[in-house]
């Protein structure tokens, strides 16, 4: 978290960071919302030139979430935006009720 912390300088997106430390910091009251895990997932995939602190918020996803991160959001450079892609998270939701057997 800190090495990603220190990647990101920009006050905005600072509040990731934030987020995440406030409800690591009290796990047993503190909720995770949404628009928190969807910034991060932003963060794994971007393709802006905040490019270096991708493996940095690649490593917290991992550490909250497992691997792969999913890929239900891309980046489109031409219209500069985040795209959904229903198959991708289609996907990538089926994967969380598998279970080992």
């Amino acid at each position: 978290m800190d090495s990603f912390e220190a990647a990101v300088r920009n006050g905005k997106n600072r509040s990731l960071v934030n987020d995440l430390k406030a409800w690591a910091g009290n796990l047993r009251h503190a909720r995770l919302v949404s628009a928190t895990v969807e910034s991060l997932l932003r963060w794994t995939i971007t393709g802006t030139t905040w490019k270096a602190a991708v493996p940095y918020a690649y490593d917290v996803w991992a550490y909250l979430f497992g691997t792969p991160a999913p890929t239900w959001k891309e980046w489109n450079d031409s219209e500069r935006k985040y795209e959904f892609d229903a198959e991708g998270w289609r996907r990538w939701f089926e994967s969380l009720s598998v279970t080992d057997k």
